[in-house]
């Protein structure tokens, strides 16, 4: 599973993240009926065991769906998320409203029923936010959003991954 971030924004009232999540079929059989699910967390007030229940949670209200990825295939999905402004859990620092956002994608799928025993899951959690701009040492740590100025598009984006998954 790779995730990249496309484009992201405030309005008066919205975030909007635009997004492109690529699934790999690395098995040896087909997977079938492959439904994702995607869940955008306030990184100032989500915690590990809350995101790791979520992907936990039953399979319901896929935001993407496809029949098949071959075996050895891979499927790309683009879509884009809306949340409120204040659904960010948004901090003020030095006078400045900002926001970090956690991005969970749950991954699920079938076989035929000769082909394994078992369905099933890949989940993984992202940071999204802006990348720093390269004028020394490199930075690990993203730039939260800034919520205070406006409509705004910002870039350039960057993800890391939070080391929350599920593999089944």
């Amino acid at each position: 599973m790779t995730f990249e971030p496309l484009a992201a924004q405030s309005t008066l009232v919205n975030f909007r993240l635009r997004y492109a999540i690529t699934l790999a079929n690395e098995g040896a059989v087909d997977a079938a009926n492959v439904t994702l699910r995607i869940g955008l967390f306030a990184g100032t007030q989500a915690s590990e065991n809350g995101i790791a229940q979520w992907l936990v949670l039953p399979d319901q209200g896929a935001h993407h769906a496809v029949d098949v990825i071959a075996a050895g295939g891979e499927q790309r999905f683009e879509g884009e998320l809306a949340a409120p402004l204040d659904a960010l859990g948004a901090m003020t620092v030095e006078g400045r409203t900002l926001a970090i956002a956690l991005m969970a994608i749950d991954a699920r799928y079938h076989h035929a029923p000769s082909e394994a025993p078992l369905d099933g899951q890949v989940a993984r959690a992202f940071v999204v936010g802006r990348e720093p701009p390269q004028l020394g040492p490199v930075l690990t740590r993203l730039i939260p959003f800034r919520l205070d100025q406006g409509p705004t598009s910002f870039a350039p984006l960057g993800t890391r991954d939070t080391g929350i998954s599920r593999n089944e």
